[in-house]
């Protein structure tokens, strides 16, 4: 089996292009949610389109950082801690990971890094761990402006919805928020279906995202039975099948075992490789395929999911409130 890179297939080039889109009209102070269900390729896009519009870091400029990435993680107690949080944002704007980059050998990223591996003594010296957070919260605000960075790229938002039952989770991204707002930067979240809770709640947290939908394959939705075909004839390279041939036969079923995201057929083909590894077969076959299924109540909570997905990205219905402004204003015009 060969590594799987970025295949730039139909649901990928859609929400890229999308994504750069809402990257490129720069509005302070509001917040670009990158929203698909588990296995769809979220980060691998942010990380594409980051690569694609922030450029090399050589053309930064000496100490400036235009982006700064951020994988908040719970506290010990087992939930989401602001101060936690802010002491990140703080390590990533003074030695950050730049992991986002994926530049492999590249001599200049490589002394880059060097560079930055180098300070983290320094600033784990230097940082005030006993500083308040409201404390922590002005070095951000300082070091923002100080780096020039315009946005803050957040993994897994739907870690600051673990919150305390004393806490709204809508506290945290209003906070944010706010920053953003005060130090003229934009903030890019990813997450599940599930993250939408956090801003729908509250009209001024809405009015203030702006959602990037990255969907998966559907029998239902037209065109996709061609494309699917598209993605499973790039796997192929790097899946050998026996006949070669096998992966279009069996499209349907591999669409539903792996919920029709790119992440769930890699796993799925991963795992029959393996099968057929160990039984000494030269290439993945149906059986090995079939082998490899997920449990039906796995694939009944996929699809669950998937469904719940759809519901969120779809379009709105006007309805009765359409119905009855058209009434009022015939009206006002007899």
């Amino acid at each position: 089996m060969k590594p799987v890179g970025v295949i730039n297939h139909q649901v990928y080039s859609e929400a890229c292009a999308d994504l750069i889109y809402e990257m490129g009209t720069f509005r302070p102070g509001d917040l670009i949610a990158i929203i698909g269900p588990s296995g769809v390729g979220k980060t691998t896009l942010r990380h594409a389109c980051m690569r694609e519009f922030f450029g090399h870091p050589r053309s930064w400029g000496l100490g400036r950082m235009p982006v700064v990435e951020i994988y908040p993680r719970l506290a010990a107690g087992g939930y989401f801690s602001s101060k936690d949080f802010a002491g990140m944002f703080q390590d990533e704007l003074h030695v950050p990971r730049l992991k986002w980059l994926d530049l492999g050998a590249d001599e200049w990223i490589m002394g880059f890094n060097e560079t930055i591996h180098s300070m983290k003594t320094e600033w784990a010296r230097l940082k005030n761990r006993q500083a308040t957070e409201g404390q922590c919260w002005d070095s951000i605000d300082l070091s923002l402006a100080a780096r020039g960075c315009l946005y803050v790229s957040i993994e897994q938002v739907t870690t600051l919805m673990v919150t305390r039952q004393t806490r709204e989770l809508s506290e945290h991204v209003l906070n944010l928020l706010n920053i953003a707002e005060r130090c003229k930067i934009m903030i890019i979240v990813t997450g599940v279906t599930k993250a939408l809770g956090m801003w729908h709640k509250f009209h001024e947290l809405g009015r203030r995202v702006h959602p990037v939908w990255v969907r998966n394959y559907n029998w239902q939705h037209s065109g996709d039975e061609r494309a699917f075909l598209r993605l499973l004839k790039a796997l192929s390279v790097s899946f050998k099948t026996y006949p070669a041939s096998l992966m279009s036969t069996m499209a349907a079923e591999i669409l539903i075992a792996s919920g029709g995201t790119v992440g769930g057929v890699t796993k799925l083909l991963g795992h029959a490789a393996k099968v057929a590894n160990i039984r000494g077969g030269d290439g993945i076959s149906k059986q090995d395929i079939e082998a490899s299924y997920p449990s039906a109540g796995d694939i009944d909570r996929i699809w669950e999911h998937n469904d719940e997905f759809k519901r969120a990205a779809a379009p709105a219905k006007m309805g009765k409130r359409l119905d009855k402004a058209r009434s009022a204003w015939m009206s006002q015009r007899g």
